[in-house]
Parts: structure tokens; sequence; C-alpha cells
């Protein structure tokens, strides 16, 4: 892994004290499922964007807990974006990629996605009746 130094190999702390240098790394592994379906978007000349919303459940502290999901924005370019075209809510996936952070115009919210480099599909999800019958 690549690590970055300041000034001989440690970055100092606010109090003035020194720290190795930590290695940098922002990696993020997800499995869930779609919570809509990927919205895929051209830009011309092969730029295409993909963005959906991943629900991911939270392991549970206890035998009879409800089941809680964090749902996840996750935005993917190119090949990866293709990928998207095609699938459906409640589809599983596994998402890996890199947190990406931004703040809003007004600098009133501060927001994060996932930026997708790469996508996985674990299972389809099962079509109803009516989609089956073409209704």
């Amino acid at each position: 892994m690549k690590q970055k130094t300041q000034d001989g190999g440690g970055a100092e702390s606010a109090a003035g004290q020194d720290h190795p240098a930590l290695p940098e790394v922002n990696e993020a592994t997800l499995v869930g499922r779609l919570a809509n379906t990927p919205r895929v978007k051209n830009y011309g000349e092969g730029k295409e964007r993909a963005q959906f919303t991943l629900a991911v459940p939270r392991p549970r502290r206890k035998e009879d807990a409800k089941p809680f999901l964090d749902y996840i924005s996750v935005v993917a370019w190119g090949a990866i974006a293709k990928q998207c075209d095609g699938l459906a809510k409640s589809d599983g996936l596994q998402v890996e990629g890199r947190i990406k952070t931004w703040q809003d115009q007004e600098n009133k919210r501060f927001h994060w996605e996932i930026s997708a480099d790469a996508i996985r599909v674990l299972d389809r999800a099962v079509p109803k009746q009516e989609e089956m019958a073409g209704v």
C-alpha cells in the first residue's frame, strides 16, 4: 500500500505529537438489494452514468430484533454503468468502490456516496405475475 509522509515520516497532531503516517485507504464493499431501478444516463462519447440506492442490512444485535436497512447511494461510470442497464429493484448486488463526499452549493448539507469500481450481480429478483403476463 502507498503511504504518504510529511516532514520525515509522521503527521503532526494538534497536540504537537508525531504519529506514523497511515496508509491511504478508501475502500468499501457492500452487499444488498437495489432499493430502486438504476437510472442510467448517456452523456455521449461512451460516458454513461448509473445511479441507484442499495439497501444494505445491518447485523442484528439480538436474535429477535427487527431487521434494519441502511440506504446507500451508489454512482457508477462507463462500463460499470452499462452493467446496471437491465437491473431491477430488489436485485441482489455486491458493490466495491470508494466513498466520495461533497457539500451542496449552499454549504448546508454534507453528502456522501459510493463511487463503484466493480458491481457483481448476486441474484435477480423474481418478477411479479403482472410483469410476466405483460400487463
